[in-house]
């Protein structure tokens, strides 16, 4: 593996600062350009971030922790969504092994709709948490 320039990792650090999303092998003048549009988009909206270094990421979740909706126990019907370990992406959403609840008004009828025809996930209706 080939070290990185240090333009190269100010200009992640930069694209990082921005929120800009890259994959590792983009090249250096197109990440440039990205950083440019964002740079261009902040400073037309005035909320240009800290040119100092980069700014707090404490409400960013780490990698791999996907928030999920919790719902709280209660005499709402909701739904449980369960998927395969490996996890699983539906309606916007990601789906593991561990369970994920719904109230019923959290989903549109086609979102409901869409998780209990996908074969991979495995839907349950229930009159509450508890």
């Amino acid at each position: 593996m080939t070290e990185q320039t240090a333009e190269r990792i100010a200009l992640e650090a930069r694209a990082g600062e921005l929120g800009v999303s890259f994959q590792a092998n983009i090249g250096d003048t197109k990440l440039q350009k990205r950083v440019d549009a964002a740079e261009a988009k902040a400073s037309s909206a005035g909320t240009a971030p800290n040119e100092q270094g980069l700014t707090s990421n404490a409400a960013v979740p780490p990698k791999g922790e996907i928030q999920k909706p919790q719902r709280q126990a209660g005499s709402e019907p909701f739904i449980k969504v369960l998927g395969p370990v490996n996890g699983f992406w539906r309606c916007g959403m990601r789906f593991d092994a561990k369970p994920t609840s719904f109230g019923v008004g959290d989903l549109t009828d086609d979102q409901i709709t869409a998780l209990e025809a996908e074969p991979e996930l495995t839907v349950i209706r229930q009159k509450n948490a508890e």
